[in-house]
């Protein structure tokens, strides 16, 4: 159980790097540039924790953390959707 748990969030570490690495071409404004570059780092520190069973708590709050400043920092910067389909007019 905890070895798929691992897997899936080793997955979303991917895609997050990925989504971080595309979005960190046009450097970001503020707090954002900070999460795209600590998020993911966070994420991968989690996984490795929560797959050596060694701190659960500490490496899934790593884990959520990580994702949780992506996730923010995405949500809120107008760039990381170019075509505007969140964007508040």
């Amino acid at each position: 159980m905890i070895g798929f748990m691992v897997l899936i969030k080793t997955g979303l570490t991917a895609i997050t790097f990925a989504a971080c690495h595309w979005r960190l071409a046009r450097p970001p404004r503020s707090w954002r540039a900070a999460a795209y570059v600590v998020g993911p780092p966070l994420m991968v520190i989690g996984v490795i924790m929560l797959g050596s069973l060694r701190g659960l708590g500490l490496g899934a709050l790593g884990f959520y953390l990580g994702l949780l400043s992506v996730l923010a920092a995405a949500l809120t910067d107008e760039e990381f959707f170019p075509s505007g389909r969140l964007r508040r007019d």
